[in-house]
């Protein structure tokens, strides 16, 4: 049987857990797309259509919303962006990092 001892403990354990997640902010970081590995099972597909859209969009905005990449540099979402960057031969693109996912 848990003691209200051990109860109170595992609370305040969670409660710190979620102040943490909630104070901390991914960081973003530049890295090169020769870097960033697309993930194998990537259920989406770009036509050559959307490809020359994503890439008139970066040329005229830059980058709105970074690649997020998981472990290994894998890439997580931004398969587009990465095929566009390629294309465009850009040498860094803005990526945050996740362990997490």
């Amino acid at each position: 049987m848990i003691q209200p001892k051990q109860l109170e403990r595992a609370r305040r354990c969670r409660i710190r857990a979620v102040k943490n997640a909630k104070t901390r902010h991914p960081e973003m970081t530049m890295m090169a797309p020769s870097e960033l590995v697309p993930y194998d099972d990537n259920a989406r597909e770009h036509s050559p259509g959307q490809i020359a859209q994503i890439k008139s969009s970066l040329e005229a905005f830059w980058f709105m919303n970074p690649i997020l990449v998981g472990a290994c540099n894998e890439v997580i979402v931004g398969h587009g962006k990465l095929i566009a960057a390629t294309e465009l031969g850009l040498r860094h693109v803005p990526v945050i990092q996740t362990t997490h996912l």
